[in-house]
């Protein structure tokens, strides 16, 4: 498990692929995805892709599950398997 936990998320994509934008609780964004069975967390500066330096590879945390079809997972699912903590504040 990593020492990051997860105090915000929203959720970007209803369908497919299951995806959000999430911070940490020391202000960290983190765009969190699930597609072809593949789950992929990275750490950015900002939520805004188009500034972005690089593309998402997993580089905080990467896991598989299911085969390439699968693309959908709850958030409660994609931390447990990204190793990152849940700690959602209402």
């Amino acid at each position: 498990m990593t020492d990051l936990t997860i105090v915000r998320a929203e959720m970007t994509c209803e369908s497919h692929p299951s995806q959000w934008d999430a911070w940490t609780d020391d202000g960290q964004y983190l765009y969190l995805r699930f597609r072809s069975g593949l789950g992929t967390a990275d750490a950015y500066a900002t939520n805004r892709p188009e500034t972005w330096e690089r593309v998402p590879d997993g580089a905080v945390a990467r896991f598989r599950r299911g085969d390439r079809w699968d693309s959908e997972i709850e958030l409660e699912e994609f931390c447990q398997r990204a190793g990152l903590r849940l700690e959602l504040i209402r």
